[in-house]
């Protein structure tokens, strides 16, 4: 996990890192500030930038005291038999008030390429 302090500026739902280059297209980060963690992933991944996608509401956030958690993993989410028949959120955490279920596996939510 690789940490960094700040970030350029906050566009709704975006965040730009300038001048940084060491964050993966489709990384899972986690965005620290105003009391709370919330979850993106990154966008846009260059050499001298980075665009994170939160995934969540960025009311409240100041650019400069935020940090930036990058994960070094894609998304994955739980996969189980029991999960039929049960409702899950985008992230895979359940919505019915039942527990989460014993993953069998955990399976990138991506997908594989097409070609």
């Amino acid at each position: 996990m690789l940490d960094v302090m700040g970030v350029d500026r906050v566009e709704g739902p975006l965040l730009l890192l300038e001048g940084f280059g060491q964050a993966a297209y489709g990384e899972v980060v986690e965005v620290h500030g105003a009391g709370r963690v919330r979850l993106g992933e990154v966008l846009i991944a260059s050499e001298d930038a980075a665009v994170i996608e939160l995934w969540d509401d960025p009311a409240g956030l100041a650019p400069e005291r935020l940090r930036v958690r990058l994960r070094g993993e894609t998304l994955t989410a739980p996969v189980a038999e029991e999960m039929l028949g049960r409702v899950f959120d985008g992230l895979g955490r359940p919505r019915d008030g039942l527990p989460p279920p014993l993953a069998e596996r955990r399976l990138d939510v991506h997908g594989r390429p097409i070609n």
